[in-house]
């Protein structure tokens, strides 16, 4: 789990036994599955596509957002445990000014794509099932 996304981080974490955690509601974007990314730098090389395009996924979400989606997808057993809690932005203490709202204008990207994007729910089952979350949180207890 080396790739060092939201998804795999929040996973890496459980694994290491991490169970309370602190995130932003309050900021947006559009996470982009790195697959998805491929086949849309492959329809720009293959029909030379020219210009400025917007890249991002196809939900606009919060990393509340987020952990919350892939806890729907753990186990009652291993989800029980686990504290989320909700802060702004503004209370994480980063050296750089960040803006709230991350997202993209993908309207553009759209209309050239010859495919769905893919929607984080299901990266983050695919990646569940990967690691064996379940399994492995349920065997360590």
């Amino acid at each position: 789990m080396a790739d060092n996304t939201l998804i795999s981080n929040y996973l890496k974490s459980l694994l290491q036994g991490k169970r309370k955690f602190n995130v932003a509601y309050d900021q947006k974007f559009n996470p982009l599955y790195v697959n998805d990314l491929k086949k849309i730098l492959m329809i720009f090389l293959r029909y030379k596509k020219k210009g400025i395009y917007n890249l991002g996924g196809p939900q606009k979400l919060s990393r509340y957002q987020c952990l919350k989606k892939i806890n729907l997808l753990l186990k009652n057993e291993v989800k029980r445990n686990i504290s989320i809690k909700k802060l702004k932005l503004k209370k994480f203490k980063y050296l750089d000014k960040r803006p709230i709202d991350v997202t993209m204008n993908t309207k553009k990207l759209k209309k050239i794509l010859n495919f769905k994007m893919s929607k984080f729910e299901i990266i983050a089952k695919k990646m569940i099932k990967k690691y064996k979350i379940n399994e492995k949180i349920f065997e360590a207890r």
